[in-house]
């Protein structure tokens, strides 16, 4: 089964990382410096990973199809997004929402650590649902 992963992740120091692993492997990246003293340790990350025969296998394909299929990833995030408005109880890790596109299965996970962040999840997901185009568009080549 191929897959495809886009994910976006915010370290403790501020930095974000933002890419798209196609079978596992990276191959569109982006990476935004914090401010804070270095600490790689994740505050949240949210993934969207898509599962299925026909998905593409490089990564110019792979931008191509997650910005052709954005309509469907968006109702997901934005779905998703209405369940954590006050934030996720640690309870249970991580949180998704499910949905299928022409035989290809996709899952939105997300998770965060702090207790205040977890609060600023659906804005997150809002933000990554309104901004997906320039977030997989801006991704360079690894």
């Amino acid at each position: 089964m191929q897959t495809i992963t886009f994910y976006r992740q915010k370290r403790i120091d501020g930095g974000i990382r933002t890419g798209v692993e196609v079978g596992g492997n990276t191959v569109l990246s982006t990476f935004k410096s914090g401010r804070g003293e270095h600490d790689p340790a994740l505050v949240w990350y949210v993934d969207v990973i898509c599962e299925g025969r026909k998905l593409p296998k490089s990564s110019e394909e792979a931008r191509h199809w997650l910005v052709d299929h954005k309509k469907t990833i968006q109702r997901l995030l934005i779905a998703l997004a209405k369940r954590v408005v006050q934030g996720i109880d640690p309870d249970v890790w991580p949180i998704s929402q499910r949905g299928i596109l022409h035989g290809v299965k996709i899952r939105i996970s997300c998770s965060t650590v702090r207790r205040l962040e977890a609060r600023k999840l659906a804005n997150v997901l809002h933000d990554i649902a309104q901004r997906w185009d320039e977030y997989v568009g801006d991704l360079a080549a690894v």
